[in-house]
């Protein structure tokens, strides 16, 4: 209709999928169900696909049939094409065909909310870690003699990680290896992942009840939770989310793809994509199942306490012979 081609792609997009239920519910009072039954549902799925792209947990990429990229800033009106066969109920109306693509710039998301300045020095911390990770757990052999601009390419990514005497050249091999002051560097960051994981690794499955205001842990068939409440806690999630897959292994599946996909940003969207598609709630109760999650927690230790110190207790018991017995021996006597 005229009044929406008029209007430029991201107008339409707020007109069509609007924020409130009262435009909502205008835009579903024209839906064709005789035509289309399926309707309410393919609109409630594009409806939460909008909401969390506002909300900035993916980027959408707008393009036509031919690959052509469309700009929010686009008119609409110039992009209308013929309608064709399946529209026959309205055969008069021109057709907006817009193929909606969902992306997850994990890299671009981090400078834009700010958790990193720049992308370069994003880019330099996640290459040396991944480099210092196929060093230790891969033996990857990095020569400090470059033959070849590849090579010279790699001296570079060591560049931090020799600056800081991480790894050195070593007399035996002749190549890099890691260092003392290596090892305990490597050991910081798993004492700094493994609070991650005491911390927080309960909000993985958590399934949660706003109008009854229930909260359940480990049902196996809760949602993760864990970046949204990263977030929440004030962590930046692109560090948290990087240290738990070098911590839980996830890079050994690029063994052998790694060296040409480190320069690569596309390869580190991949292993951070969680940082941007991952579970959300509404906040007002996100807090109260930080509150529940970290009570749980608490509950849990104090059980732990207890049950060490009742196995304490029985254990004196055991190699201690008791006062009672040791009467009776002596009243015997």
């Amino acid at each position: 209709p005229a009044e929406y081609a008029d209007l430029r792609i991201g107008e339409l997009l707020e007109v069509v999928f609007p924020e409130d239920e009262e435009g909502r519910s205008h835009m579903e009072e024209m839906f064709d169900l005789r035509e289309n039954p399926d309707l309410p549902e393919i609109y409630g799925a594009l409806l939460e696909m909008l909401s969390r792209w506002r909300l900035g947990d993916y980027w959408l990429k707008f393009s036509l049939a031919d690959d052509t990229v469309v700009e929010l800033s686009d008119p609409t009106v110039g992009l209308l094409r013929p309608p064709g066969p399946q529209c026959s109920g309205h055969p008069s109306y021109p057709v907006l065909s817009l193929e909606i693509e969902r992306e997850f710039p994990t890299l671009d998301h981090a400078v834009q909310e700010r958790y990193w300045a720049d992308k370069a020095t994003l880019m330099g911390w996640l290459q040396s870690l991944t480099l210092l990770y196929f060093l230790d757990k891969h033996e990857f052999k990095l020569s400090p003699n470059p033959s070849t601009e590849t090579d010279r390419e790699w001296l570079t990514l060591a560049d931090d990680l020799v600056e800081g005497r991480i790894i050195l050249p070593s007399e035996e091999t002749g190549c890099f290896q890691i260092t003392e002051t290596g090892r305990r560097f490597l050991g910081s960051q798993i004492a700094e992942t493994e609070t991650y994981i005491d911390r927080y690794d309960l909000f993985k499955d958590v399934a949660s009840d706003e109008e009854g205001g229930t909260v359940e842990f480990g049902s196996g068939r809760g949602e993760d939770l864990r970046v949204q409440i990263y977030i929440n806690e004030g962590l930046d999630p692109v560090r948290t989310v990087f240290l738990l897959r070098l911590y839980d292994g996830s890079l050994d599946e690029f063994t052998g793809a790694w060296q040409g996909r480190i320069h690569d940003e596309s390869f580190y969207n991949e292993i951070l994509e969680p940082v941007m598609d991952h579970h959300r709630v509404e906040d007002d109760l996100i807090g109260q199942i930080i509150e529940s999650g970290f009570a749980y927690l608490q509950e849990e230790m104090e059980d732990q306490r207890e049950n060490r110190s009742n196995q304490q207790i029985l254990d004196m018991v055991r190699v201690s012979p008791g006062p009672l017995l040791d009467g009776e021996e002596q009243n015997k006597g």
